[in-house]
């Protein structure tokens, strides 16, 4: 599941919902018939949008049978996930996080240095963190030392830099 959105309290009188996005594609909320919210300790529901309206940098989310103030207390902080296949196609070379981790990541020569564990968004850049042999590794996911990424080998190719770490 995809997380696109976290409730942060309720809106107005009728039970609707705040919602920060967590998605680079706030615009995909119009289009949800059904949401799967999650409460951060694995328990799921699905329920049905009623409504969707954006002000400002948030989302405004009004769910079918969340009619008052009391009821959308209940999802304060809850996440709003999506199936992957609801994601939205990215421009070609450009992948989700979700589908990042779990990649390994080998070097141009062959080496495996681990598997990703996590990625970091940083300004300038994302950095995957990589567990192997080595232990922790921290890899800048940049043109210079991210050679290619093919999600269907489940690999990631790296040119490791000098002072990134030492091949054996």
């Amino acid at each position: 599941m995809i997380t696109i959105g976290k409730i942060t309290k309720p809106f107005g009188k009728n039970g609707a919902l705040n919602v920060i996005p967590l998605t680079d594609f706030p615009e995909r909320f119009y289009q949800l018939k059904k949401i799967t919210l999650d409460d951060d300790a694995g328990n799921e529901r699905v329920v049905e949008v009623e409504s969707v309206r954006r002000v400002n940098e948030q989302v405004m989310l009004k769910l079918k049978g969340i009619d008052t103030v009391q009821d959308a207390e209940r999802f304060r902080n809850m996440f709003l996930l999506i199936q992957p296949g609801e994601a939205f196609p990215l421009p070609k070379d450009r992948h989700y996080i979700f589908e990042i981790v779990g990649l390994d990541v080998m070097t141009q020569s062959g080496v495996k240095i681990g598997v990703v564990q996590d990625v970091m968004t940083l300004e300038s850049n994302d950095v995957y963190v990589v567990q192997g042999e080595r232990g922790e590794v921290l890899i800048p996911a940049t043109k210079e030392i991210v050679k290619e990424i093919n999600i269907e080998d489940g690999k990631i190719i790296i040119h490791p830099v000098e002072g990134l770490f030492t091949e054996r």
